[in-house]
């Protein structure tokens, strides 16, 4: 067992992230962020390792994106093809 475990990592972020929302006039953004690091903090702490499923196999090398990121992604594509000229 390590000293600091993952899972620990994201407990911290998470209250940091209820920290900053308490100091922020804002709409919840950094309640969201902080839920979804308590989701991640319980996965970590249960040893879901999605990822080593999802690409464990011979044929099964698919990767989902969503949405938003495939427009930057084509864009750090054709950057990377302009600077090769």
């Amino acid at each position: 067992m390590e000293i600091v475990e993952i899972w620990h990592i994201w407990l911290i972020i998470a209250v940091a992230m209820v920290i900053a929302e308490i100091f922020s006039a804002g709409a919840c953004v950094f309640l969201c962020f902080s839920l979804g690091c308590i989701g991640s903090g319980i996965g970590a702490y249960f040893g879901v390792d999605t990822l080593k499923e999802m690409v464990s196999g011979k044929d099964n090398k698919m990767v989902y994106l969503p949405y938003e990121a495939t427009g930057i992604l084509s864009s750090i594509g054709e950057i990377k093809d302009m600077l090769k000229q």
